[in-house]
């Protein structure tokens, strides 16, 4: 089981989330059903094109924003119980937020973050290229793509430090080498919570194993 996060910390290993079109990832799984639940026709003013994929607390969506004129990855949470999914809303709400505040060519951009008929959303940038881990299975670069990848993360982490935000799962699976070769990091987290509001509710499917803890936090 993934590692609690330490106190102070919240786990938002699930804010960030960025699709491929261009080959399968965990994250779109090829050949899948797609997104957990059936596709609504619109979330607030965004029109959902067809499923990308889910996570452990949301379903993705390729979606469609008119006023913008752009396809975005839009990701909903799935709907909680009473008090605690009530809870749990208003934790990924600040998450979203706080992960929004970073503007870095080398992670993922969070455009907007709401709520819309009772459903939270996140509208993300939509990506197309294919994450580290398929680019490395397939044996598909050089030294120097590598090295230039290592940087990008490198720098898209230091830029998360200095607005106190942490990552808290870096592995080659939340690394997306994008069309062009640039490098993104996906799934951002935050490094401290409201004392108001407790960090609850399940971390990524996945969860980040103690190597990729060591590497960033030291």
């Amino acid at each position: 089981m993934p590692a609690d996060p330490p106190d102070g910390d919240v786990d938002t290993r699930d804010v960030g989330f960025a699709q491929t079109e261009a080959a399968p990832t965990p994250h779109t799984p090829s050949g899948s059903s797609g997104a957990g639940r059936d596709a609504p026709s619109t979330v607030g003013r965004f029109r959902i094109d067809g499923p990308l994929g889910s996570g452990g607390m949301g379903d993705v969506f390729r979606a469609y924003d008119p006023v913008l004129d752009r396809a975005v990855a839009l990701k909903v949470l799935r709907p909680g119980d009473g008090d605690e999914g009530s809870q749990r809303s208003r934790r990924v709400l600040r998450e979203a937020r706080a992960a929004a505040s970073l503007s870095h060519p080398n992670a993922v951009t969070i455009f907007e973050v709401g709520e819309a008929d009772g459903e939270v959303f996140i509208a993300m940038e939509l990506l197309e290229g294919e994450d580290l881990r398929g680019v490395m299975d397939r044996g598909a670069s050089t030294t120097s793509d590598k090295l230039r990848w290592l940087l990008d993360a490198a720098r898209a982490l230091a830029a998360a430090h200095e607005r106190g935000l942490v990552h808290r799962d870096v592995k080659p699976e939340n690394m997306f080498v994008c069309k062009g070769g640039t490098l993104k990091l996906l799934d951002f987290g935050i490094a401290k919570r409201g004392e108001d509001e407790p960090a609850t509710g399940p971390p990524s499917d996945d969860g980040p194993g103690p190597s990729s803890l060591r590497t960033e936090e030291g």
